[in-house]
This record gives structure tokens, sequence and C-alpha cells, in this order.
């Protein structure tokens, strides 16, 4: 039987590392197998230190890159990764901390009509689950956390040293970007049914429960 694949998505700084965490406790203490596979790849060459060159600037301004073509790399990173296919038929439970939709999320963020963000948004899916052949999900969650929480989370992360390069990549620095994707986060929710989780200060475990009543339901 194939594993169970949840997708959890959010802006940078809504605390996916964190519930990605959770979850796979919880999974392993029920005795299954869990895995967290995090994208893109940042260190597996040749397209994740692409990309992380790419969001610090050094192949041009990744804010104003054509939706179309910044997916691509991303794509590719995915389509080329030999461990998520293998751990279907190998592990219990994967866990997708980012997926096919922050692709959809960052790059339709950039599109300023919705029935361009919907035509990209169809794009996207077929490209990575028609072309790519990547597997469906089983559940997408989305966690929702204000913008001024998400920029403190993050300059925590650096903080604790849990960043690549120890700085905000471009896309972490803009608020504006930041702030549109996570309004297409909530449009694709609303498009596709994803469960919106909402963060709460201070007790991420119950953010943890939400999702668990979902899957277990």
């Amino acid at each position: 039987m194939p594993a169970l694949l949840i997708a959890i998505e959010g802006i940078d700084g809504s605390g996916k590392n964190t519930q990605a965490g959770f979850l796979k406790e919880h999974f392993e203490a029920q005795g299954k197998r869990a895995l967290i596979i995090r994208y893109p790849r940042y260190t597996v060459a040749p397209y994740g230190p692409l990309i992380s060159d790419w969001l610090h600037g050094h192949h041009g301004d990744p804010l104003t890159l054509d939706p179309y073509m910044a997916s691509l790399p991303y794509a590719i990173d995915r389509a080329t990764d030999p461990v998520l296919r293998e751990a279907l038929e190998t592990v219990d439970v994967i866990l997708l901390d980012r997926y096919v939709a922050s692709n959809m999320a960052f790059q339709g963020a950039k599109l300023a009509e919705r029935h361009e963000r919907e035509t990209y948004w169809r794009w996207a899916r077929e490209l990575e689950f028609g072309y790519n052949n990547l597997p469906l999900p089983d559940f997408t969650f989305v966690l929702r956390v204000h913008s001024e929480v998400a920029q403190r989370q993050i300059q925590e992360r650096i903080k604790a040293g849990n960043q690549l390069t120890g700085k905000r990549d471009l896309y972490e620095q803009s608020d504006s970007l930041l702030s549109r994707a996570a309004a297409c986060y909530e449009e694709l929710a609303e498009l596709y049914e994803w469960p919106v989780i909402e963060q709460i200060p201070g007790d991420p475990r119950a953010v943890t429960e939400q999702i668990l009543r979902y899957i277990t339901t």
C-alpha cells in the first residue's frame, strides 16, 4: 500500500517545519514509518543550489521573473528526487514540507488578475502531476499566519542557525510578496478544498491536533 502523502504548505515563517516534526513524532509513536521531505532541496545539485543562488539575487531579480519560467527549477528539483518515489513504497507516511502548491502560491502571487492565476495554476498542476507524474498528496494543509508573526519567526530561525545561508532570501524580505502569496494560498485552499489551519501563538501542538483531526476523520 503506498504511503500516506501529506503536504504542509504556507508562507515562510508559518510553522511548516515545526508541524512536520510534530506529525512525524505522532506517527512514529503509533509504530508507523514516517519520513519528512523538504522542498526545494537547496543542497542537492544541480537545481537546489541554483534555486538558492537565484533567491538571493545572484541570477537577476526573483521577484520579477516570469512565473512560468520561475516554476521550472522547482518542478525539476521535485521530479528528479528519487527519495520521494522510493519512499512511497518503503514508509507509511510521507510529510512534505512544501510541495507543488508552493510554486502555485508564490509564482501565482506575481499575477495581478484571478483569471491569470487560475490559468497558471492549471498549467502548474499539469506540469507536475501530469507531465512529471508526481504523486498527488492525500492531504494538503495550509498554515495561516499573520505576516508580522511570520517575519519574526523567520528572524528567530536565522538566529537559531536554522537557515541555510544565515540570512533572509529576497522572497522572505518582501512583505508584499509574502502577503500576496498568503492571499494566493487562501484562494487555492478555497478552489481545491484544502483545510486552512490558523497558527495558534505559543501552542503549536494545538495546530498539530487540528491537522490530525482532518486526517483521522
